[in-house]
């Protein structure tokens, strides 16, 4: 038996001035459903950045955690806004990588299964019909001119760098990956698009990727509308972002190298060699079942904030899971709720650290990779330059030589015309005392 049910409150979260709303409202909508089951609720305000932090419930006490994960706790459900507008989850484990399905895919296989050919390519279109119509995104757009490029191209959408899902739920580095991808615009003649998060500030990531565009010319930086970009694209590359399942809804071929609730639906990049197919090869689309993945998660796993059953039905299930066995003794509660804020605000500080801390550490990488790249173009230009220059040196001294022995032919030439002129005067002399003796003995 449920005796209470306590609801983090995420402040920080109303106060965003992109999605604060969205956060309100959904917050709003699921309080007034949740009073409706008559049991009592404690509010608790989550600071922003708390997300690993285990809830330890009590027994009897449901909890209903805010942006967090922790997959081994029971009766503790996670809320977090969805990747695609307007949906939300209320989640068993967490959030992207960490979420129930990506960790538990084998239990969604039946569930998934049911669903029809022509059931799932309906609830895909609708929100592909969706963007096309609004070119919404969970984020702000911009709807700069677009002109179709002489070229095909891939489009490589980036993600905040020190962000928990790049940090720890990613496979391949980053920068490897994107420096991967730009080499293969070379030998492929095929462009790479790619488009900053609009929350990254990382100088060395600004850097390294102007410094791609000069080493690689078919490397392109853009700010357009995310559907116009995904739409016109071969394919989308990605770690973990949310515009792969906008482009999965799209229609693109999408290839990821991390863990995400879609992560099933998509071409996965396990080496940095898988990246090169992508430019040579035929893009590969969704399967059928893969569909289905996507069309359960868009109607089924995630739920729309403004429809009350939806959010009811998705309470009554964490009822129904609800362990009344599970947790520590309610005797120690108001301990246990006077330190966890305490515990909370110290995560929160924490993660606030580590996530400067990374930053900073990808800054002096992002710089070091860039001075390391940096100075092997300056030791491969020092090279070349000694090559052309011993080149021109050889050049010179074959030159050089040929002049020696042009002049040797022309001063050989000169004797010779010399000899031939003393001689030819000598004729001459000659064939005159010959007329005179002549002249001579004839008189």
């Amino acid at each position: 038996m449920i005796k209470k049910i306590r609801v983090e409150v995420p402040i920080g979260w109303f106060n965003n001035p992109i999605d604060g709303s969205k956060n309100k409202n959904f917050f709003c909508n699921f309080l007034i459903e949740l009073v409706k089951f008559n049991i009592p609720i404690h509010l608790l305000e989550v600071p922003f950045g708390a997300d690993a932090v285990a809830r330890l419930p009590e027994r009897g006490t449901l909890i209903f955690s805010y942006h967090s994960h922790h997959n081994s706790e029971k009766n503790v459900w996670h809320l977090k806004e969805a990747p695609i507008i307007p949906l939300f989850a209320i989640d068993k484990s967490g959030y992207s990588g960490w979420a129930d399905i990506s960790i538990h895919f084998e239990q969604y296989k039946d569930a998934i299964a049911m669903i029809s050919n022509e059931i799932s390519n309906h609830i895909i279109n609708k929100y592909k019909n969706f963007f096309e119509t609004t070119k919404e995104s969970k984020y702000p757009q911009t709807n700069s001119y677009f002109t179709t490029p002489e070229k095909p191209y891939i489009f490589l959408p980036l993600q905040v760098q020190n962000d928990p899902v790049m940090r720890t739920l990613n496979s391949i580095d980053i920068l490897d990956m994107i420096e991967y991808a730009a080499k293969q615009t070379t030998t492929t003649n095929t462009e790479l698009w790619i488009k900053r998060h609009p929350w990254c500030n990382s100088e060395s990531m600004a850097t390294f990727l102007d410094s791609l565009t000069q080493k690689y010319p078919l490397v392109k930086i853009v700010d357009g509308n995310i559907h116009t970009l995904i739409k016109n694209a071969k394919a989308v590359i990605a770690v973990n972002s949310g515009t792969s399942i906008e482009a999965l809804i799209d229609g693109a071929a999408v290839y990821i190298t991390g863990q995400c609730e879609w992560m099933n639906a998509c071409n996965r990049i396990q080496h940095l060699e898988d990246i090169a197919n992508i430019f040579t090869n035929e893009p590969i689309l969704m399967n059928d079942w893969q569909k289905k993945i996507i069309a359960y998660l868009l109607n089924e796993y995630w739920f729309d904030p403004n429809d009350p059953q939806a959010i009811r039905h998705q309470i009554q299930k964490c009822i129904q899971d609800f362990d009344p066995e599970y947790g520590h003794d309610p005797k120690s509660t108001d301990t246990q709720e006077l330190f966890l804020p305490i515990i909370l605000n110290l995560q929160a500080k924490i993660e606030t650290s580590i996530r400067a801390e990374y930053k900073n550490h990808f800054d002096k990488e992002g710089f070091k990779r860039l001075y390391t790249d940096l100075n092997q173009q300056k030791n491969t230009l020092e090279n070349s330059l000694t090559t052309e220059i011993d080149a021109l040196i050889n050049k010179s001294n074959q030159l050089q030589n040929e002049n020696n022995d042009l002049k040797d032919k022309i001063n050989d030439l000169t004797t010779k015309i010399n000899i031939y002129e003393r001689e030819k005067e000598q004729k001459i002399t000659w064939q005159k005392i010959y007329y005179i003796i002549r002249k001579k003995l004839k008189h």
